[in-house]
């Protein structure tokens, strides 16, 4: 049995040392404490150790039971978890205190017995309590420190001649005492079971509340995701709507004008302004505010500036191969870009009024290139003093989509625009 204990100690000592849990290191000194003094009841310290060594055990029995008050009162407060700011708690430093009184001062046996039995039933109603509340931890605290309790009772009365309980069982209270050992030994074990639930409930919940957070963060995400997408659809259509009056404002000032070369000036001002709107124009009916079909626009703005050139023989050819796809900006750039071009095509480019208009766009890997070319008789490129159409063209291309462009207008016109 002691070696029972003795190797219940050394694991709690091996515990306390790798897990730093003071728990473990407060149960194995009340266990040393606690066995040193029930060799010394039992008598094994006459029959195993020398004379000199008894006398002075025999002088430390108080103590040790102090020590094992002590030690056992710290268990308790750590295993049990008191509340530094409860009434319990002063009563177990109560009892911290009366333990060094008994290691210090105190050399009575019967009124250290006495105290010792009080802490016992004591911590037992505490262990309870704590139970009570919700602390699954307390289970075997409480087997463990109920057997304990009756032992000591029963070794107390007998003591003060109340009972002849030791005369039967001279051993109660070493058996009651490996009972406890054992008991709360298998509380560590039961201990870290209970704090596994735990954790893995509190896994589960904080999973839960991850759960619920994201959902309730998407929602939020998605409303704030549709007002932005109805207020960008509201400023575009009402920048499409200004620019619808600027149009109508424009026409009205043309239609009064009779000048020929006031009137063309005015009609290349409208297909600019038109090469924008048509882009928010598409934006509200497609309502993709992420990208412009460029075939679909291109083809639409082609139209309109066919019909906006009505001094123009209509046996000029247009052709398209268009495969691509614009962000708002870009699709501006390129549509002012095409209405100069085209433009200035029907303008200048062909003598008999027939010939071909032919415009590419494609997406090459990360790049896009967009190619112009009319059958014209083409004309000389003056880089010292540029056309406004040219200007706005090279404008664009440069500074605004960061691309570059090739010209070759001698006999023809052609033009590769390529940009990111």
């Amino acid at each position: 049995m002691l070696g029972i204990l003795l190797g219940l100690m050394i694991y709690a000592f091996l515990l306390a040392f790798y897990s730093r849990d003071k728990s473990y290191f407060y149960y194995a000194s009340y266990l040393f404490f606690t066995l040193s003094h029930q060799v010394t009841f039992l008598g094994l310290t006459q029959i195993y150790f020398p004379h000199w060594f008894v006398l002075f055990d025999m002088n430390l029995i108080i103590i040790k039971l102090g020590l094992a008050l002590f030690f056992a009162v710290l268990f308790a407060l750590s295993f049990l978890k008191i509340d530094k700011d409860s009434k319990v708690f002063k009563i177990y430093i109560f009892f911290l205190f009366i333990a060094l009184l008994i290691i210090f001062i105190l050399k009575t046996l019967s009124i250290t017995l006495l105290i010792g039995v009080a802490f016992v039933f004591f911590n037992f109603i505490v262990a309870i309590l704590r139970y009570r509340e919700g602390y699954k931890q307390a289970r075997l605290f409480i087997f463990g420190f109920g057997v304990v309790s009756i032992a000591y009772i029963l070794v107390v009365l007998d003591t003060f001649g109340f009972t002849s309980v030791l005369n039967y069982f001279p051993n109660i209270l070493m058996w009651a005492f490996t009972i406890e050992v054992l008991a709360l030994t298998l509380a560590f074990a039961d201990r870290y079971k209970i704090l596994q639930e735990q954790k893995e409930i509190e896994d589960q919940n904080r999973e839960q509340i991850i759960r619920d957070e994201v959902i309730q963060k998407t929602a939020e995400l998605n409303k704030a995701l549709k007002v932005k997408s109805f207020l960008l659809k509201e400023v575009h259509h009402r920048v499409k709507n200004n620019l619808q009056i600027i149009l109508s404002m424009i026409r009205l000032q043309n239609d009064k004008v009779e000048d020929l070369s006031i009137k063309d000036k005015f009609t290349s001002l409208e297909n600019r302004i038109n090469a924008i709107a048509k882009t928010y124009n598409m934006l509200i009916v497609d309502g993709n505010l992420e990208n412009i079909d460029m075939e679909e626009y291109i083809e639409a703005l082609l139209l309109d500036i066919e019909q906006s050139m009505f001094r123009v023989s209509s046996n000029i050819e247009l052709r398209t191969d268009i495969d691509a796809s614009l962000p708002l900006g870009k699709a501006v750039y390129i549509g002012i870009i095409i209405n100069e071009l085209v433009t200035n095509a029907y303008k200048y480019a062909f003598e008999e009024d027939t010939g071909l208009i032919f415009i590419s766009l494609h997406k090459v890997k990360q790049h896009y290139q967009l190619i112009f070319f009319d059958t014209g008789k083409g004309f000389t490129y003056n880089k010292k003093y540029p056309s406004l159409g040219l200007k706005l063209i090279h404008a664009l291309i440069i500074e605004q989509l960061q691309g570059t462009i090739e010209m070759h207008t001698q006999e023809s016109s052609k033009y590769i625009i390529g940009f990111k």
